[in-house]
């Protein structure tokens, strides 16, 4: 397998899994300082205060921190981050993922917490970075509107593929996806 014209390989996997941030659908968080939890993984003295800022910026979620937190990005967090509401976590998740500075973003179902306000700030930051390649899953229009590329999956096939507007002219199924998601998405707005 390559990617960009370099095989990926046992000796470069290592190599090519670095260059990926990753923010899950369920974001897990554990009893440790909101700073850890955004630079997950490293230890304390390891971790690059400035990078935690950055992250936290690009997640819309600095602001916060550092009105309604205690100790600002030193704030110990409950297991799971209990007192976070699930949009807060989803931000904190964006943030982890943007920690490293990786080439590459995934964000699986990282918006379906946060209200418009949120989800409109944090797409427009992450659609200004230069050099990356960002991967959404996502059933909101307004982020496949935005995308060069938009593959389209039904029960674990693709189905259609192509640039959105193409795909609103090409396929009427595609169509009919979008006017269900747009109910499903009326009916339960994030609240964060």
């Amino acid at each position: 397998m390559t990617c960009d014209g370099v095989e990926i390989a046992a000796e470069t996997l290592d190599s090519w899994r670095s260059s990926i941030g990753y923010a899950p659908q369920q974001v897990y968080l554990f009893a440790d300082t909101l700073a850890s939890n955004i630079a997950f993984g490293l230890e304390t003295d390891a971790i690059d205060q400035a990078r935690v800022v950055e992250a936290g910026r690009m997640a819309n979620l600095h602001e916060f921190v550092t009105t309604q937190l205690p100790q600002g990005y030193q704030t110990v967090l409950a297991e799971q981050g209990q007192s976070l509401s699930g949009g807060q976590r989803h931000r904190v998740g964006i943030a982890r993922a943007l920690y490293h500075d990786p080439g590459i973003v995934l964000l699986d179902e990282s918006f379906a917490n946060l209200d418009a306000t949120n989800r409109t700030e944090i797409l427009d930051r992450l659609f200004r970075m230069q050099g990356k390649t960002l991967i959404f899953s996502s059933h909101e229009t307004a982020i496949a509107s935005r995308c060069d590329k938009v593959i389209v999956m039904e029960q674990g096939k693709v189905i259609a593929e192509g640039r959105y507007q193409d795909l609103l002219r090409d396929s009427p199924r595609f169509v009919e996806l979008l006017a269900l998601i747009e109910l499903e998405t009326d009916a339960s707005q994030g609240t964060d």
